[in-house]
């Protein structure tokens, strides 16, 4: 109790220093999303502006909590433009990229975002990376398993859960998401079960791929063939 009385008169000059902002002031945001590696605007790029309200905790210091303001997306020259009228709950104003795995990029530093300046425009650059497509064209020839499990470290792709074949053969085309020059590994293993019914995997072959566009890449290793096209 006397350590949190000694960090009383600090919690209260930052509890001092948070201002709601007045109500009724407009607040207009204009900007572009940039590929920065690629040197392109993109488009149909999803932004979002949340609204700040600060809280003291005597626990953590200062705690945030936040409301969605607007939700928008870039037109097809990577731009974007709103405005919005200022309702006097919050404290301060950010604005993000944002988006989901099925989206054809990634926004960068989506943590932070940019605060909006109060009382005059803001023009934001936000930077994203934008996804390549890898194709892979996989062939498994009378693999001698009950099951084959089929995997990759790839975060960006839903196959990072192992999908479980139970023929003797595969012919299979998987498409994902990469970053350019990104390496993916696909893995193939089996299951084994022991009698504490956990279950262990037996890796039995790793395939590396750089995607590379326009780039056709095979190999074989053992049964295991894999395509790149």
């Amino acid at each position: 109790m006397k350590r949190l009385l000694k960090y009383l008169p600090l919690l209260l000059l930052l509890n001092s220093c948070w201002k709601e902002v007045s109500p009724d002031i407009n607040i207009s945001v204009s900007g572009y999303v940039v590929d920065s590696v690629k040197n392109k605007n993109m488009k149909n790029v999803k932004v979002v502006i949340l609204g700040y309200k600060y809280s003291i905790c005597l626990m953590c210091f200062s705690q945030q909590n936040y409301d969605t303001i607007k939700s928008i997306s870039t037109n097809n020259d990577g731009t974007f433009s709103t405005s919005f009228i200022t309702d006097g709950k919050e404290d301060a104003y950010r604005i993000f990229v944002t988006g989901t795995k099925s989206d054809n990029y990634i926004p960068l530093n989506s943590h932070r975002g940019i605060d909006l300046k109060i009382g005059s425009n803001s023009n934001i650059r936000l930077q994203v990376r934008e996804f390549t497509k890898l194709k892979a064209h996989i062939i498994v020839n009378n693999y001698n398993y009950d099951t084959l499990e089929l995997s990759d470290n790839n975060y960006y792709n839903f196959l990072r859960s192992p999908v479980f074949y139970h023929k003797h053969s595969i012919d299979t085309v998987l498409i994902t998401n990469v970053l350019p020059m990104t390496k993916v590994n696909f893995i193939f293993s089996k299951g084994i079960y022991y009698t504490n019914n956990e279950l262990w995997r037996l890796t039995l072959d790793t395939i590396s791929v750089t995607n590379e566009d326009t780039t056709y890449y095979s190999k074989t290793i053992n049964t295991l063939q894999l395509k790149k096209e």
